[in-house]
């Protein structure tokens, strides 16, 4: 549920981002009272690097098999943040994000 929510809250602020960067490239900012777009731009943006960051790690992960061996990744350590460490043969990855577990999808 938290990850449903959470992608959702991004794809908000992603779609917020896109309409204050479309309205400040224009020339001709929206104006709705004196609302300051700013900080809703700052979440927009932070959003978009959550997504990113998401994105990337999946790629990485490719469902448990490295893309360099073809062996499946080995899990060997587990930092203080939650993040896990992997390995498969020198190449290396660590996983902040849902994407190694299937029953957080």
């Amino acid at each position: 549920m938290l990850k449903t929510l959470g992608f959702y809250l991004a794809f908000v602020a992603a779609i917020t981002t896109v309409v204050c960067v479309i309205a400040f490239a224009s020339g001709h900012p929206i104006v709705l009272s004196a609302v300051d777009f700013k900080p809703a731009l700052a979440v927009g943006v932070f959003g978009v690097i959550l997504m990113v960051a998401a994105y990337s790690e999946k790629r990485a992960w490719n469902n448990g098999i490295c893309a360099q061996t073809g062996q499946p990744w080995q899990h060997f350590d587990c930092d203080s943040q939650g993040g896990r460490g992997y390995k498969s043969g020198e190449h290396t990855i660590w996983i902040s994000y849902p994407v190694d577990n299937p029953l957080a999808a």
